[in-house]
């Protein structure tokens, strides 16, 4: 990785204008800060495609002045002060909304990088403090995040003719935040919230929870009921939290049952089924999917609507001289059953 340029700001709401390059007395930590954050996001794998909404927006514009006539220190500054706007509106948002956040100040840097002699990135990426970093010396204090990495990132990957390959964004908040690539870069989504929804759960069914079902039936109902909730729950949904969490945490009742090997299973699911390792979740485009149906003998058919809370205190099984039951915790289901019960006793 080549880095054919970098500028730097200070970007603080607290202040009317982006502050380039700030003076410290010791770059040489930064640099070397730098190289490893730039290393890094250009190593990683996109959370979300994304496309400008316009080819007439602010930053895709100055990214275009950039590539085409090799200007970057009035363009990098114009960024710089488009996102110190875009921060106070946003700040302006929550104080009304009175959620008692506060965005935070950071550092803006801005990148163009040589990843091989075919392609390159074009990288915007907002570090926020901890705590602060020392203005006299230079030195990174507790402040600037290397061990938690907290930032935000755009890519804008580009051939050597500086046609577009891909725009990703990445935002170690959880949910991404919304100013960052709504307001500030003026991008809209590839997949939308809805498709990503019916995709993803469409792959988990398909690939991790049906095959299970068979061989596996207590391990199936439990990573399925487990899998429904996640999914009946508004908010993120993140790909890590579950293949780590939800799959990775697990214990299996079947020591046969590869925890794994579905751990691997669930990395390769979105390039398969076309959606997004992040997005938010929008529970009522699957809601019918959400049903399941277990048979259980030829007369009879267990009809889930849904995840059950406690799956493992409403479900028991018994097994005595007379055969091998599936106990449901149930007050009204227990009401059509006493009377056989007892009369069964007093014979």
């Amino acid at each position: 990785m080549e880095i054919v340029f970098n500028k730097l700001y200070k970007i603080d709401i607290a202040v009317d204008d982006a502050i380039e390059k700030p003076e410290y007395q010791n770059l040489d930590n930064f640099k070397i800060y730098i190289q490893g954050m730039l290393e890094q996001i250009s190593a990683k794998s996109p959370d979300r495609y994304y496309e400008f909404k316009s080819e007439y927006t602010e930053i895709h514009n100055l990214i275009r002045i950039i590539l085409s006539e090799n200007e970057y220190k009035d363009t990098g500054k114009a960024i710089a002060n488009r996102l110190l706007n875009k921060e106070k509106e946003a700040q302006n948002d929550l104080n009304k909304k009175k959620l008692g956040t506060e965005i935070l100040k950071g550092m803006l840097i801005v990148s163009l990088v040589k990843m091989t002699d075919e392609a390159r990135k074009m990288i915007i990426l907002k570090v926020d403090y901890e705590e602060f970093i020392s203005e006299i010396t230079g030195n990174i204090v507790s402040g600037l995040s290397i061990r938690r990495k907290v930032y935000k990132a755009f890519i804008y990957e580009i051939n050597n003719h500086n046609e577009q390959i891909a725009i990703s964004v990445f935002d170690t908040n959880t949910p991404v935040s919304v100013y960052w690539w709504d307001k500030f870069l003026e991008l809209e989504v590839v997949t939308t919230n809805a498709e990503n929804t019916k995709n993803a759960f469409s792959a988990i069914e398909t690939e991790i929870l049906n095959p299970i079902k068979k061989k596996h039936k207590q391990d199936y109902l439990l990573l399925w009921n487990a899998t429904v909730a996640y999914f009946r729950r508004e908010g993120e949904f993140n790909l890590s939290h579950y293949r780590d969490d939800i799959i990775g945490d697990y214990t299996p009742f079947d020591d046969n049952l590869d925890i794994n090997g579905l751990k691997s299973r669930v990395d390769k699911l979105p390039i398969k089924y076309k959606f997004d390792p992040r997005f938010d979740k929008v529970p009522s485009k699957i809601q019918k999917r959400f049903k399941n149906i277990l048979h259980l003998t030829d007369e009879i058919t267990l009809v889930l609507k849904h995840d059950v809370a406690d799956p493992k205190t409403t479900f028991k099984s018994h097994e005595d001289a007379d055969g091998k039951y599936l106990m449901i915790r149930s007050d009204k289901g227990y009401e059509y059953a006493k009377e056989i019960r007892q009369k069964k006793l007093n014979n």
